[in-house]
C-alpha cells in the first residue's frame, strides 16, 4: 500500500514537472514580434531647462526622463510633475527652471 502511494506521488510530481517544462518552452518559443520592445533610457543633465526636457520627451514620445550628473542618477522628471500646479509654486519660468530635484 505504501509503495502505491509513493508511486502515485512520483507520477504526479513528474506530470507537474512536464507541465512546467511545456510552459517554459512555450514562453521561449514566442515570436520575436510578440516580445516587448525595450527603448533606450531618456536622460538629461541637471542643467537642462524644463522646456528642453519637455521637448525631448515629446520628440521621443516618452512621459519621463532621468536627470543624470556624472553618471549618477540625481532625479526623475515626469510630464505629470511638470504639469502639476503645485510643482510650479515658487518656481521660475519654464525657460529657467532646471531639472534639479527640489
Amino acid at each position: 500500500m505504501r509503495d502505491d502511494i509513493i508511486e502515485e506521488e512520483l507520477r504526479i510530481a513528474h506530470e507537474q514537472m512536464l507541465e512546467e517544462q511545456r510552459v517554459e518552452t512555450a514562453l521561449l518559443r514566442r515570436h520575436l514580434r510578440g516580445l516587448p520592445i525595450l527603448h533606450p533610457v531618456l536622460t538629461c543633465a541637471p542643467s537642462t531647462t524644463v522646456r528642453e526636457a519637455l521637448e525631448a520627451m515629446q520628440q521621443a514620445e516618452r512621459s519621463c526622463m532621468l536627470a543624470v550628473d556624472h553618471g549618477q542618477l540625481v532625479g526623475v522628471v515626469t510630464e505629470r510633475e511638470i504639469l502639476s500646479p503645485r510643482w510650479w509654486a515658487n518656481r521660475w519660468t519654464s525657460t529657467t527652471r532646471r531639472c534639479k530635484p527640489a
